[in-house]
């Protein structure tokens, strides 16, 4: 299994995954080609990203991905709509699961206080490749975070 990417394989990569839905394939072998390249998107979050952003930008969402090194942008991806954001944390792998929620709330935090954003204007999403288990933390934090 690989656990790393060369920046060259990462850049031919790049223009792949977004090739997987920016052609004149039908739908159904669009979905089969993103499903045949699960291996790749899940080894490589910056694909998966990449990815998402370019389905988001043909729902006809602005994309905007955040500056590196800039603590007042810590989301993963910021989707603008007619009057809402959309903070959204991609977990790919889905290891740090749990500190997804806690890291929209952060998110959100940071976007009400350092930029004025109204609260109600802002969401949530994340984006993981599996739902987490039941009997995990996860639900809990959803739970409290809801409650």
């Amino acid at each position: 299994m690989k656990i790393y990417k060369s920046l060259v394989e990462e850049s031919t990569k790049q223009n792949e995954a977004i090739q997987l839905i920016d052609n004149e394939l039908s739908l159904g072998d669009k979905i089969n080609n993103v499903i045949s390249s699960y291996e790749d998107l899940k080894l490589n979050r910056t694909l998966f990203s990449d990815l998402i952003g370019e389905l988001f930008n043909k729902l006809h969402y602005k994309v905007y991905y955040p500056r590196v090194g800039d603590v007042n942008e810590r989301f993963d991806l910021l989707l603008e709509a007619e009057n809402s954001k959309i903070v959204v944390e991609v977990e790919i792998p889905s290891l740090a699961i749990l500190d997804a929620p806690r890291d929209l709330l952060d998110d959100i935090a940071v976007m009400v206080n350092r930029r004025n954003e109204n609260k109600e204007n802002i969401k949530g999403l994340v984006l993981c490749w599996d739902l987490p288990n039941n009997r995990t933390d996860y639900w809990n934090v959803i739970t409290d975070i809801n409650n």
